[in-house]
């Protein structure tokens, strides 16, 4: 399980976009869009830039309908995610 201990909500439209940190110190992002989301983590980037993310290892955790709109919630994320990603609370 990846447990997610900084998490921030970088893009509340289109597509629905979070940057954060494990407890590992891998920086975590995550995307929703197009029916897709989907989970990159890497060890090798500066947790600030998503495009150097997208060069690391990459997750596929949900797929539906590619019409779908890319909105997706944190409450919703986070059902998405049981049992493969555990979000620990921002202080």
């Amino acid at each position: 399980m990846i447990t997610v201990t900084e998490i921030n909500e970088i893009n509340t439209g289109c597509p629905s976009e979070w940057l954060g940190l494990t407890d590992y110190d891998e920086r975590i992002y995550i995307r929703y869009r197009n029916g897709k989301l989907t989970v990159h983590l890497s060890k090798e980037s500066d947790k600030a830039d998503k495009d150097l993310l997208l060069n690391g290892a990459t997750f596929l955790i949900y797929t539906s309908n590619p019409d779908t709109d890319s909105l997706m919630t944190f409450g919703e994320l986070k059902i998405m995610t049981g049992g493969i990603i555990s979000f620990q609370e921002n202080p």
